[in-house]
């Protein structure tokens, strides 16, 4: 019985020091990165991209909890635009750091009360007589030993919501502009 405890005992401190070592070796930056072609314009996707008064009618976070409050700032659309939300499962703010009607918009992003911090942009690019639309997220989690798995993770945990905002924004924009 007693080698049984003592190999139960070294097993587990084998599983945690690999977790340990493991957890440093991890990349702490991330990517995550979707994509969708949108039959309009760049400046026409511009419209709901830059303006933050539209985020709500596209965001998929709106949609997830319905209890957001949106506040926004002094200017609204363009560099330096501001907004945040507080909501029952989420609070957060950005701030449009740079923006072209031709090219996108760059936007930092704190949720989380501050705890993560990214940086996000959206990237306009013309095929034929559409627009490819990129939005991508960048950033890293440097919180020590579990960094790199919260890293590993950003990708599931916000790529398919970012999927449906895209998809939201597609739906607006395409039907906006068929009228």
């Amino acid at each position: 019985m007693l080698k049984i405890i003592k190999s139960l005992i070294v097993l587990l401190s084998i599983i945690l020091v690999l977790f340990v070592v493991i957890g440093l070796l991890l990349p702490k930056n991330y990517v995550v990165s979707r994509s969708i072609v949108i039959d309009a314009t760049p400046q026409q996707i511009h419209k709901y991209v830059n303006n933050l008064k539209k985020w709500p009618e596209w965001s998929p976070f709106a949609e997830k909890d319905p209890t957001l409050v949106f506040n926004m700032g002094d200017k609204t659309s363009g560099e330096g635009a501001k907004s945040s939300w507080t909501g029952d499962d989420n609070s957060g703010s950005l701030v449009i750091t740079s923006s072209s009607a031709d090219k996108g918009i760059k936007y930092d992003l704190e949720f989380l009360n501050g705890n993560i911090k990214t940086q996000r942009e959206f990237i306009y690019v013309m095929e034929g007589q559409n627009t490819k639309i990129i939005w991508e997220m960048t950033g890293s989690r440097d919180t020590p030993l579990l960094g790199g798995y919260f890293a590993a993770k950003m990708d599931s945990l916000f790529g398919k919501d970012m999927e449906k905002g895209l998809q939201n924004l597609k739906n607006i924009v395409e039907e906006k502009n068929n009228y």
